[in-house]
């Protein structure tokens, strides 16, 4: 297809396709002053398929530009609507100059892609398969060759970037998938975007999948239709576009979920505005983008300076200050404090005072005369300092000077500065967490930055501790007795490690001979190597937290291998992913490093970075570092900070609902905001609200107008319901709240964003005013229910019943729909009566068959039993004493019979293997050494078998059918020997429901001594048994103590007290077998 053949598809534009060209035309030439690239392209498409008859104006299309990509988002009323856009939309691409790829989820779904562009004219290339014929077809598709569009599920990404240097111009997201799946296609397809890059994303809601999935989706359909909104609208969703980008005058920032990698957006301007300010700049920047919902990343850090100069030196006035007591700098607390992380805190700032003075107003528009009065009235108050600058909250015991760029730190060496600008990072506009970070730390302040991904965390503290290497490297290279590194970096993984360890190097300049500049420990058998390397002097160690302790275990045993005295900074980047992996690592490390340096100015500095805030984490270092400087980025993870209680509403009467609140809180003279997803919402909410007597005042827009309404509004004393929509609300600084209530969001970077109205609560000081999040969901709204479970659960908080009933309700719909009678039943149903995962792909509900308990299994009273091996704290395999046990090989007991079992197959010359599987058919597999009996539960090829021990464990395997042993019959009729005992209702804080490592290791050796201690008898009491599992409230050693106060005492967990209710309804709704 040619680009003369797609022109020749496009119709002329009228009507009101011809109003959006102008609008959006209109706004471009308000842009050009700004040096901001026009959407006329999209705006002529959205035009386009405005008139044309298919889509009749039912999408909703939004557009965002970052770092030269131009971001479309569209919100198609049903999936032949979302093609019918695609496919208009490839129309108008010149294929022999435009690279094309659609990426679906999965297999399945890309071949239905391909099948219907096919029926639109679209011609497809699928590669759903690794093969050199599909390799050589996708290089003659990326030399222009082939022109037709590439179809690519995500399981072919990482292959497909593999195979040359492939040139994407425009990439289609068919669905909005997780963000941390978006942003690995982003960077494995476009790891270097060019200018004129197009992104689609195509979103669609979990209403439009429920109904395809039942025989009701034509009427649902033209339910919809009626609802949707209409051509003018989209017009105006196209205006509104351009003005929002129209007003990126100062800098583009994004950032990432869940994990989680959820980007953000433009930084606001108007967090940064004076009273003094002109109309015109007012006019201009009054307006502050929305957050991009899974936005792109940018290429580089440089930011691009839109806003006038003297708009510029009219921003540079420092925000409001509020100080801290010094009292609150507390002594080192005992080691034990690190231990008793399990709890979780009430109020997240009990160790210091309100944030800020009482009756402080907000930090947008104040005048350095003012600003000067604040910081002597808050100074003699002695409280600490909190600003609300650049649309992130940030917390310090000690004033804090912000910065633009790199070039106003002042504390940076000449040759940093031209190190960074290299690097194209910070020279024009810094990241918005720098300009607080950059001078803090440069200074030698230690700091702890919560955000998103990509949005400057890491280079927030590498110039500072690159640049002590580069001082400190003379004098430690003359010193014989010296040794080990000047900095710690402690990392996620292996390839995190890898990337910081380039960009130190790139900050850090050529390689030394005479000095190991960086030193990665980031693989298993690499700590004796690096240990080699420590006993001299060296920069930077690079290591992940388990080699890190590692290293520590040897420091000393036959020579130190660290100096800390020569120990200048210790960085903890990713913290959230880190301690999730290895909490008992972490605590060992902070303890040490708080024993052996002192972190102060002018001696160490200590950084920590992440995804989330760890209160149990933070709260013992916030004591230990008297000058630290808090960062949030994230809006909802600053009222995690705060202490932002929350109510949860579920309620099929949604509107009936928020009325009753509201009704409710202005009786009792609240302060009430009422968050919308968009303007529909706010007009449709404000009408309803005044039918019934509810006195409400709407802020759709923030411009001049409204900032004075809202300024009005926390004036008053009135009880008014103040209705506003979700992009601007990180605009209005004023007053404290009292309830924030949540009606609907877009996505979850703007639910999250919501929560930034909260800001006035920390400024009028938040042991004051706490708030209240008040969030009400649809039983239907799965994925906004699963992402509010899984925050909770990562912050260490059991999340609201009613939400994971919504889950198990929309996964039960889900099986029915979907036909799922011959999937395997779902584990995690089995241990816990509900499925919480994002994705299941087995099934939730039970046969009759399946109800029955096990022949000759104990169904009730005490039973004793060895320990076969410790699954995690929550599962045991263990055997019954009756099976006394013969010896111990390899560490695993063996009874007699399993004894005989492996000697009689160790002594055959051959094995006959298995030809035939069959599902719960009994084989001989050799697992670690050992011959042992399986049975088989799942088969999915000959190559992927899956498998369970039936008496050296309760674990699965996935195996080939030619490791699969015949077992001999007088081996196959005797009964298991190793049952599942099962705690019930014990819990990790995350969705997957799985266990660290460091937890299992620690209850494995610490509660039950395994191996050292063998035969050593343990009891538990039956409380029920359900399939192959057994479930007791508790086990019991020979000397009395139970893992139950165990696992509570050092192991982070919750207790689900509705387990058996919930296994005993599955049981009674099991369905008759087929």
């Amino acid at each position: 297809m040619n680009a003369a053949s797609n022109s020749g598809l496009m119709k002329p534009i009228g009507g009101m396709g011809r109003a959006n060209l102008y609008r959006a035309f209109g706004a471009s030439i308000r842009l050009d002053q700004y040096n901001t690239q026009p959407l006329l392209e999209n705006a002529t498409l959205s035009a386009e398929i405005n008139e044309n008859g298919n889509l009749s104006g039912n999408e909703q299309v939004t557009n965002y530009i970052c770092d030269d990509v131009e971001y479309t988002y569209v919100t198609p009323s049903s999936e032949d609507a979302g093609l019918d856009f695609l496919a208009t939309c490839l129309r108008t691409k010149d294929f022999n100059t435009v690279r094309i790829v659609v990426v679906c989820e999965l297999e399945n779904q890309a071949a239905k892609v391909l099948k219907e562009l096919g029926k639109r004219s679209i011609g497809c290339l699928l590669v759903n398969v690794a093969s050199k014929a599909i390799d050589s077809g996708i290089l003659l598709w990326n030399d222009g060759l082939l022109n037709s569009v590439l179809v690519v599920c995500d399981a072919m990404l990482k292959h497909l970037s593999k195979i040359g240097n492939i040139k994407v111009n425009f990439l289609v997201h068919y669905t909005q998938t997780l963000p941390h799946i978006f942003q690995k296609r982003l960077q494995l397809l476009i790891p270097q975007p060019a200018e004129g890059t197009k992104v689609l994303v195509i979103k669609r809601k979990i209403e439009n999948l429920v109904q395809q999935k039942t025989g009701e989706q034509k009427n649902e359909t033209l339910d919809a239709q009626k609802q949707t909104i209409p051509t003018a609208g989209t017009a105006q969703n196209i205006q509104n576009s351009s003005e929002n980008i129209s007003s990126m005058s100062i800098t583009l920032n994004t950032s990432s979920e869940l994990d989680e990698m959820l980007p953000m957006g433009p930084i606001p301007n108007s967090e940064i505005q004076k009273v003094d300010v002109p109309t015109e700049l007012d006019e201009t920047h009054s307006t502050d983008p929305k957050i991009l919902p899974l936005a792109p990343i940018p290429s580089s850090e440089i930011q691009k300076v839109d806003a006038p100069t003297e708009l510029d030196e009219t921003h540079s006035t420092d925000p409001k200050m509020v100080p801290i007591p010094n009292s609150e700098i507390q002594e080192v607390d005992a080691p034990a404090e690190l231990d008793e992380t399990h709890s979780i805190a009430k109020n997240k700032i009990e160790e210091v005072n309100a944030l800020s003075v009482s009756g402080a107003k907000d930090s947008d528009g104040v005048n350095v005369k003012k600003a000067s009065n604040n910081q002597q009235s808050s100074k003699a108050q002695n409280r600490p300092y909190s600003y609300t600058t650049f649309g992130i909250f940030t917390w310090s015991r000690t004033e804090q000077i912000s910065c633009y760029s790199a070039n106003d730190v002042p504390e940076f060496s000449p040759y940093m500065k031209e190190a960074l600008r290299r690097q194209n990072i910070g020279q024009m506009r810094a990241k918005r967490v720098q300009r607080f970070a950059w001078r803090h730390a440069a200074s030698g302040g230690s700091m702890c930055i919560i955000g998103n991904e990509r949005i400057g965390k890491t280079w927030s503290y590498l110039p500072t501790l690159c640049q002590h290497i580069i001082l400190k490297t003379p004098p430690r290279i003359l010193d014989n007795t010296d040794r080990g590194p000047s900095c710690i970096i402690v990392c996620v993984n292996e390839n995190e490690g890898d990337e910081i360890a380039q960009l130190c190097m790139g900050l850090l300049g050529p390689t030394r001979l005479d000095f190991v500049q960086v030193v990665k420990a980031l693989s298993r058998n690499c700590i004796e190597e690096v240990a080699e390397t420590m006993r001299k002097p060296c920069g930077i160690l690079i290591a992940t937290v388990d080699n890190l302790v590692k290293l520590y275990m040897l420091n000393g045993k036959t020579k130190s291998i660290f100096n800390p005295a020569a120990l200048k900074c210790v960085a903890f980047d990713g913290i959230d992913s880190i301690w999730r992996g290895g909490r008992t690592h972490c605590q060992k490390i902070i303890y040490w490093i708080l024993t052996v340096l002192r972190f102060e100015k002018g001696h160490s500095q200590l950084f920590v970075v992440g995804r989330l805030w760890i209160d149990s984490f933070m709260k013992p270092l916030m004591r230990e570092l008297p000058d630290i400087l808090l960062v949030f980025e994230d809006a909802l993870e600053a009222a995690m900070f705060a202490g932002i209680n929350f109510d949860f509403i579920v309620s099929k009467n949604y509107n009936g609902e928020i009325q009753k609140i509201l009704a409710e809180k202005q009786m009792m003279k609240k302060r009430v905001v009422l968050a919308c997803s968009g303007n529909i919402d706010v007009s449709a909410l404000s009408k309803l609200l005044n039918t019934k007597s509810i006195d409400n005042l709407v802020i759709e827009q923030f411009d001049q107008k409204t900032n004075q309404l809202y300024k009005d509004w926390c004036k008053s004393h009135m009880s008014r319901v103040l209705v506003v929509a979700e992009d601007a609300i990180d605009k209005l600084r004023g007053g404290r709240i009292d309830f924030l209530v949540h009606y609907g969001y877009s996505n979850w970077p703007f639910f999250k964003a919501q929560f930034s109205i909260f800001y006035n609560n920390y400024l009028c000081g938040i042991e004051k005013f706490h708030g209240i999040s008040v969030v009400v969901m649809r039983p239907s709204e799965f994925e906004q229910a699963w992402l509010f479970c899984d925050f909770m659960l990562k912050h260490s908080r059991h999340p609201p019943e009613s939400f994971l009933t919504i889950l198990n309700e929309c996964r039960i719909y889900s099986d029915t729909s979907e036909s799922r009678s011959d999937f395997p039943l779902c584990r995690m149903l089995k241990s816990y009566g509900n499925c919480i995962r994002h994705l299941c792909f087995f099934r939730h509900f039970l046969w009759d068959h399946e109800t029955k308990p096990l022949d000759d299994a104990p169904t009730k009273g005490t039973i004793k039993f060895y320990v076969i091996s410790s699954v995690n704290p929550a599962q045991t395999a263990v055997r019954l004493i009756e099976k006394a046990t013969a010896r111990y090989y390899m560490n695993t007991p063996l009874s007699y019979f399993g004894d005989k079992l492996r000697l009689h197959y160790e002594s055959m010359l051959s094995h006959p293997r298995c030809t035939k599987p069959l599902i719960n058919d009994v084989y001989v597999l050799k697992i670690h050494n050992l011959y042992q009996r399986v049975g088989i539960t799942r088969i999915e090829s000959a190559d992927r078998i899956e498998v369970k021990q039936l008496d050296s464990g309760v674990e699965f395997y996935i195996v080939k059918q030619n490791e699969l042993l015949i077992c001999y019959e007088k081996f196959k009729d005797e009964p298991c020997e190793a049952y599942d005992l099962r705690i019930t209702g014990l819990a990790p804080f995350n969705m997957e429901r799985i266990w660290p490592d460091d937890a299992k290791k620690l209850v494995r050796h610490k509660f039950f001594n395994l191996p050292a201690k063998p035969n050593c008898v343990f009891t538990a009491d039956i409380n029920f048994g359900f399939l192959d599992l057994f479930f007791v409230e508790n086990i019991y050693d020979s000397s009395g103590n139970d893992l139950n106060s165990f696992v509570l005492k050092h192991i982070p967990m919750y207790t689900d007290s509705g387990v058996h209710m919930r296994i005993q309804k599955c049981i009674s709704e099991a369905q008759p077998s087929i």
